[in-house]
């Protein structure tokens, strides 16, 4: 079976996803864990690690392009979480979320199925409004921008990859059009080829 990355628009339903193929297929998914093992081996503060791990901001993305930074801690987090997921591929099939996760495991030479999670935004705004409890629609909006913004310039920059562009991924689906159930069986056929 191969090792599966799953990259995500914010509120297309990721986490649940690969909950689902985990289940399914009965091996273990990775998200959260990714920075609580990397906080581990690190030292660093959870909170900080937390905020920082699978983001770059608007302002900072417009630095990296004006003027390349050479080494910052950004880069720290990102070897320290690459190293994570490397140890987590080495012990056998898992479903890794975000974090470049799936050029990390190709260039590793891990056999891997690269899927990329979209839906349409306003799909997506009910799941942002369940995740945060939200229902102001501006805030919703804001913070699904925000969001996909800083994984798009960390996914970028650390990949030098277009963060959804079809060439990327073995697998492109659109949750809201297919339905969760479906990606999810999708995804474990395509996973046991």
């Amino acid at each position: 079976m191969k090792m599966i990355a799953i990259s995500r628009e914010y509120g297309s339903y990721g986490t649940s996803v690969a909950k689902a193929v985990s289940e399914k297929l009965g091996i273990e998914y990775y998200d959260k864990d990714i920075i609580r093992q990397a906080v581990m081996d690190s030292g660093m503060e959870y909170d900080y690690l937390s905020s920082h791990g699978e983001g770059i901001s608007f302002s900072e993305s417009l630095i990296r392009k004006i003027t390349p930074i050479s080494y910052d801690l950004k880069d720290d987090i990102y070897n320290i979480q690459k190293d994570v997921i490397l140890r987590i591929a080495a012990k056998g099939p898992c479903i890794i979320i975000g974090r470049c996760a799936d050029v990390i495991l190709r260039e590793a030479g891990f056999d891997s199925l690269n899927v990329f999670l979209h839906s349409s935004k306003q799909f997506r705004a009910e799941r942002v409004k369940e995740i945060l409890g939200e229902t102001d629609p501006e805030v919703v909006k804001k913070k699904m921008k925000k969001i996909d913004h800083e994984r798009r310039a960390f996914y970028e920059y650390f990949s030098g990859h277009k963060w959804g562009d079809y060439n990327n991924y073995d697998l492109i689906l659109d949750v809201e059009s297919l339905g969760m159930d479906f990606c999810v069986d999708i995804i474990c056929e395509a996973a046991n080829r």
